[in-house]
């Protein structure tokens, strides 16, 4: 037998030893790589097994078997006030899951429903017969459909100006003042604070502007100790300004 032939059979022999030892490794992972440990990161509303629950994913269950995005998918479905979900695995038997979870700032009444939301207009949660809220009170256009893990749809089409108020509103310094926000039209938004002082928006024009102005005035000892004012920030240049002392 010639040295090339020795060789070579020498390569295969090494081969066929590394493929077998492959093939052991992978049907080891198969067979022995199960998940019972859990690791739930991120999670204050909800409790850990809930969370778990809502992926499907099983104690015991085969690690390369897990299908990280449907259980994503399920979790952001059956969790609605969580608004991002990523699922890992660790060898041999760890899963780890980490949510992001989406507090709602806003509320609106829906018939005889009250519906949180946040200012992405997505629904974190829908209370049925009941007219209790948590955060801000929202007067919007008519709505259509309002499902937790949705975005609010509206009966003529999503008003670009409401996305911006409201993001606005919670980019604002006077954002815990607020105690209603009117959204019902572009033309007549307008910002209530403190319960006594309407501040009129004029438009989604120079709102950051409108607003720094309005916190200004709002500090003014006459506006701040009167009963109720109208602030009109249509040009924040030339604010109207009505006190009832």
């Amino acid at each position: 037998m010639s040295y090339d032939v020795r060789r070579l059979k020498g390569f295969l022999t090494i081969a066929v030893a590394l493929l077998i030892i492959a093939l052991t490794a992978v049907l080891l992972v198969i067979l022995l790589f199960r998940a019972d440990k859990f690791e739930i990161v991120g999670t204050e509303l909800y409790d850990e097994s809930e969370i778990l629950s809502a992926s499907g994913i099983n104690e015991g269950v085969f690690l390369y078997s897990v299908d990280k995005e449907n259980a994503e998918q399920s979790i952001l479905e059956k969790c609605t006030l969580i608004s991002k979900a990523t699922v890992l695995v660790r060898m041999p038997n760890k899963v780890i899951i980490s949510v992001t979870e989406d507090v709602p700032v806003f509320y609106t009444s829906v018939g005889v429903s009250t519906v949180m939301f946040g200012y992405d207009l997505r629904i974190g949660d829908v209370k049925q017969n009941s007219a209790i809220g948590e955060g801000i009170s929202v007067e919007l256009p008519e709505i259509s459909s309002a499902v937790a893990g949705s975005r609010l749809q509206f009966v003529n089409g999503e008003p670009t100006y409401i996305q911006k108020i409201l993001e606005a509103a919670v980019r604002c310094n006077l954002f815990d003042r607020i105690t209603l926000i009117n959204c019902e039209s572009t033309r007549e938004a307008f910002f209530e604070v403190d319960g006594k002082y309407k501040l009129i928006l004029g438009g989604t024009a120079d709102l950051e502007l409108k607003l720094a102005v309005a916190e200004e005035y709002l500090e003014n000892p006459r506006i701040a100790n009167a009963e109720y004012a109208i602030l009109d920030l249509t040009s924040p240049k030339e604010v109207l300004v009505t006190v009832n002392d």
